[in-house]
């Protein structure tokens, strides 16, 4: 069975629901929804469900949305509490790059929620007895998900270390592991852009992994 939390914004619920097989946790899309809805200015409210629809159609993936039943309560689609987070907070950002009166004025107002959710998400992971270990894998996964990172390898052969990445064409090298994961982080971006990768730089990902044998180009060189 599915374990429900319900947090309050003012006269609005959010319903969050911790799921038995997967241990993430979801809101209830139409509860956010209502919630920035209750606080749009009064020009803003006949577009926002377009817009939010929107949004959340282009910015989530099939696993970020689904169905959640309670019992015999079926709250409706669900949205992983995580990428709502991330939604809110484009949402709450918007007044720095928008130029229209409109959309700064609901940003502000959007800031509002997202700081309320926050918190609200930290007390629906507590109550739903959430681990942090559990809660730390789940926002793992949903990013490894959505923005999958650049697996690089790492071996240390005679005093050296050693990075590898086929999909970047990185192979680099340092005198300690520090210095190595440096130097990664400050090339990646442009090998990217260099090899013309699908990525936005700005967000990458990387991850180191350890090898124990020396990488396969050391090897062959």
């Amino acid at each position: 069975m599915h374990r429900l939390y319900t947090a309050h914004f003012e006269n609005n619920v959010a319903r969050f629901v911790l799921t038995n097989e997967s241990k993430d946790v979801f809101v209830s899309k139409k509860d956010i929804s209502n919630i920035l809805l209750s606080v749009c200015t009064p020009d803003f409210k006949p577009i926002f469900s377009g817009f939010f629809d929107s949004i959340v159609r282009d910015f989530l993936d099939t696993y970020d949305k689904r169905g959640a039943v309670i019992e015999i309560d079926t709250i409706g689609p669900v949205v992983h509490f995580h990428a709502i987070g991330n939604i809110l907070h484009i949402l709450g950002d918007l007044h720095s790059v928008s130029q229209t009166s409109r959309f700064k004025e609901n940003s502000f107002r959007f800031n509002t929620v997202s700081k309320w959710y926050i918190q609200a998400s930290i007390e629906a992971t507590n109550e739903l007895d959430l681990s942090l270990q559990d809660f730390l894998i789940s926002v793992k996964n949903r990013l490894d998900r959505y923005n999958p990172p650049f697996v690089v390898s790492v071996s240390h052969i005679d005093g050296i270390w050693i990075a590898e990445n086929d999909d970047l064409g990185l192979v680099t090298e340092a005198k300690s592991y520090d210095d190595l994961t440096e130097r990664v982080w400050e090339i990646a971006p442009e090998l990217a852009e260099l090899n013309e990768l699908d990525v936005d730089v700005e967000d990458m990902r990387i991850s180191f992994q350890h090898l124990e044998q020396p990488p396969h180009s050391m090897v062959a060189g």
